[in-house]
């Protein structure tokens, strides 16, 4: 009996704890309306890449305009409710200035609406785009 258990239900037990244990990478594009862009500083389209390890890569045209390609998030939080995850731009605006900018991205993973907060460094948040992610 014990060299069954040792031989045929522990390997599978193990590999179906190793299986669930493994985190799945996933792809969030989130869609935000034209007119609710937090001052065009978050683009229409926004694409978040979460790898199999937890780590989370931002793409949109704000951020391949200052950045010149996707950048590194940090993850927040992230569980079955919700994702959090923050990322700094330094941007430029029309006459000039540079500021740096943090964005926070939050994700209700039950409805799948999104919402992106910018606050230039020093200053009051601006007011949040809300759009829909799938």
């Amino acid at each position: 009996m014990t060299s069954f258990f040792k031989n045929k239900i522990l390997p599978a037990v193990l590999t179906v704890f190793t299986f669930t244990s493994v985190a799945q990478a996933e792809r969030l594009v989130c869609q935000f309306p034209e007119d609710d862009r937090a001052g065009g500083w978050v683009s229409v389209i926004v694409v978040f890449d979460i790898d199999a390890n937890g780590q989370a890569v931002v793409d949109d045209g704000v951020v391949r305009e200052f950045n010149g390609g996707p950048m590194v998030t940090r993850i927040r939080t992230n569980n079955a409710k919700r994702l959090t995850m923050t990322w700094d731009l330094d941007t430029q605006d029309s006459i000039g200035q540079i500021s740096l900018k943090r964005y926070t991205a939050f994700i209700d993973r039950r409805t799948m609406e999104a919402t992106i907060l910018v606050q230039p460094r020093g200053y009051l948040p601006w007011p949040r785009a809300i759009g829909d992610c799938r």
